[in-house]
């Protein structure tokens, strides 16, 4: 599942990448940077030489996020909804060896113009890019959401007057295979 999370002076996604080394080893490999690019699911698949390049704005990118740190989720026993609970750390260097796999909940940042580029019922394409310092490696994955017409208002309701204000978020269950996958 990914969370969208507006207000008026943020847009943050929040996802879970799974960081793993598979090969017995006694090394240890680091993700040095991770982004989130998102498309319309029927944009063509590039596939990139680097990791800035990846992270780069294309024709098709609907938009490119930063990471910029490690957050907490919590679940509300009385509302029955997870919450956010706060910034665990900054956005720095994860190793991953053999026995310490690394599943952060990495908060991607945005401009809250991006708000405006979400349409209800459209299929997206977001894929998660880093790069692991062990071999300079390009690793990503890929997978597909929809917003509904209700996620869209609930997004759209957040408090656009108050500086300082809490975002509104919504949880989105995701797919591997696109949006008519199951």
């Amino acid at each position: 599942m990914i969370r969208l999370e507006f207000s008026k002076e943020y847009m943050n996604v929040y996802a879970q990448p799974t960081f793993i080394v598979k090969n017995p080893t006694k090394r240890v490999a680091v993700v040095e940077g991770i982004c989130l690019r998102i498309e319309h699911s029927e944009s063509p698949i590039m596939y990139y030489p680097t990791f800035k390049d990846s992270c780069t704005m294309g024709d098709n990118t609907l938009m490119i996020l930063d990471w910029t740190h490690v957050a907490k989720f919590n679940w509300d026993v009385d509302r029955e909804i997870s919450i956010y609970e706060g910034w665990m750390s900054d956005a720095l260097p994860l190793p991953v060896s053999i026995s310490s796999p690394q599943t952060p909940m990495a908060a991607f940042s945005g401009e809250p113009k991006n708000m405006e580029k979400w349409e209800s019922e459209r299929c997206y394409r977001a894929t998660i890019y880093s790069s692991s310092s062990s071999k300079k490696q390009l690793l990503s994955t890929s997978f597909y959401f929809k917003l509904t017409e209700q996620n869209l208002k609930g997004l759209k309701s957040y408090p656009k007057t108050k500086k300082g204000s809490k975002g509104i978020y919504v949880t989105i269950y995701v797919l591997p295979k696109g949006c008519g996958a199951g």
